[in-house]
């Protein structure tokens, strides 16, 4: 019996904060305010309660409330009516009664609920999910009011969800932020590698998606913000999902040789998740983003043309391969998770694994460089790049607690790669009259290992019951590096259109690089009653780090040492931190304040020249949270923080970077560190009658001392580049998202906004280019709520970019690309299914002349066997054959375009089998959900 009215009085519960309020459909002025205690039989009041409202005689719900900590509720703007009242609470029997609304105050008085001791007859109620939930901390959506199409994965549900943004190679954006890590039902999924849930779980099993800060260990178990914190997303899994098995298997072949094979099986107990996840294709779809790629290639750094913090040109580029637009590319990975608790004092985390991509890439570059007033460099670059990659990665993460208030957490990563890249280059430079003034001929192929690891440790004990607590936390993480190249390279410079000079470079380059970082932390917390809470914390952290080059030119097949480009760095930075910070949490609001002092030694020495390179820098980093949730359904956040960054060792090291000949790069040993201020604001609305949200995100961002580009330019359009210190940059990032639906019509209306303000400079022979960069993104969103036999959803997207050069005007650039986007899913009786979707990009033609649209049209023809255990899938892809991969940008130092030759009109014929249905798809599609009260 008992277990009959807790199901009963979750059912409930999940009705009450599913279904939305009716009363917009009454024409009643809204006239009472009911209020009313919920108790047990020994008068204490209950804290969670839910109170029903629901209208005669169809048992339709019309309003709620949940009861407060003394079992207080109150129900407002109750039109005059006749209702049946209902209050549930886990573990005692419903109370149900009728109620008459006449006057303007109500007072039902105390309500008793009795424990529940018998079965209960059926109740079912049909309305319509609350889609989201605004929590203090937290924005919840509910995934079955946005569930995609059957057989979809969590990425493709994250689309859908309001204020949360999928690029095309994964990167999830949410609330105007980058999400750094997924978790599944509150677990590590594969470390903090985002797309190994969102691209390898299905949707399906998904229950609630939940978007919030993630504070660091620290901070979590003080409860005193640090300002560490970590964009998260937590994938809810459904009752079916958490205990059993889930997944699916699924394999095709088509035309011109294709293939798409992917493997993804879940074990989920409420102790153990165990996953195993793989995939070989050629149709450049990865189960990986960006992230794992520039961890795997042995950090960002080790892809930069220089320390200015931009991609080389023509250099070895970025072959993700995760889309379609991204060359051609062939993968095979393998990936295992398995996470246990042992107890409820120890658990482990854990993951491996092993990833090959082979990518090819055709690229065209058109790009414009400001050299001085009413002067520019044109320059026009075809390249054919071939990449091959095996990478394996380890995370283990394992927590014991020792007793309440008293634990420890080891995080830890490894990981193991071998790169092999070619880069073939032909690049043609013109003056500001047009006239060519070089060609040159580059080949560069490189071949290298890198290895990395990371572990933190931190001990948390609390001290006393009042909350007196000691963290301490240890970091320690080693990256080596091994790298060989060869660089082959013709140049030829022209003079009025004749032959000036010609120059031949052979060179074999080998490089090698050791990173050793290590932190340590303690933080005492002393709360004061009434009061708030106060945290002494020091830290001391160091970054050790050592490159040598070996250039030798190849003469006559005789390899000679070249000491100019031959040389040895390495460098020591050291900093010491110390500060306090207090934090003060109330119900509906909490604030807190900060600062630190920090002093950093910088102690370098270049090899081989005697020389050192030395620096003390002393900073002090105030910062300040603050929240406030006015109301259900709203919150308002708003956060200053500050921070510094040391100058990168490519910044720092004085090496000639001549694998693009035209434009050589050397470091600047006497950089200093930025510093960094930011101020952010968020607001989140959800009204839970109306169904109106809206999200609203905003970010100011001030760098001193900001580490820029200076280049030297000789007559014939040779560039020398370095890291300065420059004056102060700017930005301004700000997102709103606003969604309701539109009953009459049935449809729900989306619209949401990107915009983005950047100034920075660089120097060009010494004169200062100050850009301003104003990028803004509008896009509108409509699809259908009612989603029982066709689900339809399209809209358009408009991106306006404006970019303004001090040093030459007549390089400014306006210009706006378009895309209109459109969905189609037809349920065509219970077994079959079709579903188009068409991506039709139009691009400006005022950047470098003429630009052909692309359209990008695919469809789908599903047949569902074996009560959908079974599903078979004709796929076409790119049915036009207007693929071709194309991206804009534009800088402090060039406005380019790119475009890439890609994989183009493939069909492929595809076998799915599930694991698990989920109990049918019926839920899957919107539209109602029934409730019921179990019967006798």
């Amino acid at each position: 019996m008992r277990l009959a009215t807790t199901q009963y009085a979750r059912g409930l519960l999940v009705l009450v904060l599913l279904l939305p309020c009716t009363h917009l459909a009454h024409a009643q002025t809204v006239r009472a305010t009911i209020n009313g205690t919920v108790t047990d039989t020994t008068g204490l009041g209950l804290q969670g309660a839910t109170v029903v409202l629901l209208s005669q005689p169809d048992s339709v719900l019309a309003h709620f409330a949940i009861s407060g900590r003394d079992g207080r509720f109150t129900l407002r703007r109750i039109p005059a009516d006749t209702y049946i009242l209902q209050v549930t609470f886990v573990g005692f029997a419903p109370l149900t009664q009728a109620l008459t609304v006449q006057d303007s105050e109500v007072d039902v008085g105390t309500l008793v609920l009795q424990e529940a001791t018998g079965r209960l007859g059926e109740l079912v109620v049909n309305a319509e999910r609350v889609p989201i939930v605004v929590k203090r901390d937290t924005l919840e959506y509910n995934a079955a009011a946005f569930a995609p199409r059957p057989g979809s994965n969590v990425e493709d549900l994250l689309r859908r969800l309001p204020g949360v943004e999928v690029d095309d190679n994964g990167t999830i954006r949410a609330q105007g932020e980058t999400v750094q890590n997924v978790l599944v039902d509150g677990k590590e999924f594969f470390g903090d590698n985002p797309q190994m849930a969102t691209r390898n779980l299905p949707a399906e099993a998904i229950e609630k998606v939940q978007v919030y800060d993630k504070q660091s260990d620290m901070a979590e178990f003080t409860g005193v913000d640090d300002g560490q914190e970590e964009k998260t997303i937590n994938l809810e899994l459904t009752e079916d999902a958490k205990r059993g098995y889930f997944g699916q298997i699924s394999g095709g072949f088509g035309a011109d040789e294709r293939y798409d094979g992917q493997v993804s099986v879940n074990r989920f107990s409420p102790r153990t998740q165990l996953s195993l996840i793989g995939n070989a294709n050629n149709v450049n779809r990865q189960g990986f983003g960006a992230a794992d790629y520039i961890q795997f290639m042995g950090g960002l750094q080790a892809l930069m043309a220089d320390g200015g913090g931009s991609l080389r040109l023509g250099g070895p580029g970025i072959p993700l391969g995760t889309d379609l637009s991204d060359g051609f590319s062939q993968t095979f990975s393998v990936g295992l998770n398995a996470n246990y608790d042992f107890s409820e004092s120890l658990s482990i985390w854990s993951s491996y694994f092993l990833n090959s991509l082979d990518n090819r890439q055709d690229r065209t570059v058109f790009q414009e460089q400001p050299l001085g007033r009413l002067q520019a460099a044109t320059l026009t670059e075809e390249s054919l790049q071939q990449s091959d990659r095996l990478g394996h990665q380890f995370n283990l993460t394992a927590r014991q607690a020792f007793s309440d208030g008293h634990d420890l957490r080891l995080r830890s990563t490894f990981s193991l790669s071998n790169t092999a890249l070619t880069n073939r280059g032909d690049r043609a430079t013109r003056d500001a009259s047009g006239s060519l003034a070089s060609t040159s001929l580059t080949d560069y192929g490189t071949e290298g290992d890198d290895v990395g690891g990371n572990a933190t440790l931190t001990w948390r004990k609390r001290l006393t019951e009042r909350g007196h607590s000691l963290v301490a936390e240890a970091r320690a993480a080693l990256n080596a590096s091994d790298l060989k190249a060869d660089l082959t390279n013709a140049t030829t410079f022209f003079e009025a259109g004749d032959v000036l000079s010609y120059t031949e470079l052979v060179q074999a380059q080998a490089r090698t690089g050791n990173t050793f970082q290590q932190r340590q932390r303690l933080a005492f917390i002393y709360p004061v009653r009434g009061v708030g809470s106060f945290e002494l914390g020091a830290e001391r952290r160091q970054t050790q780090e050592d490159q040598d080059k070996r250039i030798e030119d190849l003469v006559d097949g005789v390899p000679v040492l070249n000491p100019l480009l031959s040389e040895g760095f390495d460098r020591t930075y050291t900093y010491y931190e110390g500060g306090i910070r207090f934090n003060r949490r109330r119900k509906a609001f909490s604030f807190g304040v900060g600062v630190e002092v920090q002093t950093a030694d910088l102690d370098g020495r270049i090899i081989g020249r005697d020389e050192a390179v030395e620096g003390r820098f002393t900073n002090v980093l105030p910062s300040a949270n603050l929240s406030w949730a006015p109301r259900v359904g709203m919150n308002l956040d708003a956060r200053y923080t500050t921070r510094t960054r040391e100058p990168s060792m490519n910044e720092l090291q004085p090496f000639v970077d001549n694998r693009d000949p035209l434009n050589v790069y050397v470091g600047n040993p006497d950089l200093i560190p930025e510093y960094r201020h930011d101020l952010s604001l968020r607001y989140l609305y959800f009204d839970q009658f109306s169904f109106l949200n809206v999200m609203a995100f905003a970010r100011v961002s001030r760098t001193q001392d900001a580490i820029v580009r200076a280049r030297t330019v000789d007559d014939q359009l040779r560039q020398e580049v370095t890291s300065i210190n420059g004056g102060d940059a700017w930005s301004v990032n700000a997102t709103t998202d606003v969604g309701t639906p539109i009953r009459p019509l049935g449809v729900q209306v989306n619209l949401g906004t990107r915009s983005l303000w950047d100034r920075s400079f660089e120097r060009v022979n010494n004169v200062e280019n100050d850009t301003r960069t104003l990028r803004t993104t509008v896009e509108a969103r409509l699809g259908n709520r009612r989603k029982d036999d066709v689900d339809l959803s399209g809209g358009t997207r408009f991106t306006f970019n404006r970019v303004a050069y001090s040093l030459s005007d007549e390089l400014d650039q306006q210009y706006v690309n378009r895309t209109f986007f459109g969905d189609v899913t037809w349920y065509l009786g219970e077994t079959w299914e079709v579903q188009a979707g068409l991506r039709y990009r139009q691009f400006t033609q005022d950047v470098f002349g003429g630009q052909d649209d692309v359209a990008l049209l695919e469809a789908t023809v599903t047949k569902r066997l074996f009560n959908d255990r079974i599903e078979v899938v004709l796929t076409g892809q790119d049915l036009l054959d207007q693929n071709v991969g194309v991206n804009f940008a534009n800088t402090a130092t060039f406005v380019q375009e790119e475009r890439i030759a890609s994989l183009g009109r493939y069909f492929m014929l595809k076998l799915v089998y599930r694991l698990s249905d989920f109990g049918g798809r019926s839920g899957g599609r919107g539209g109602g959900i029934e409730v019921r009260r179990f019967g006798d």
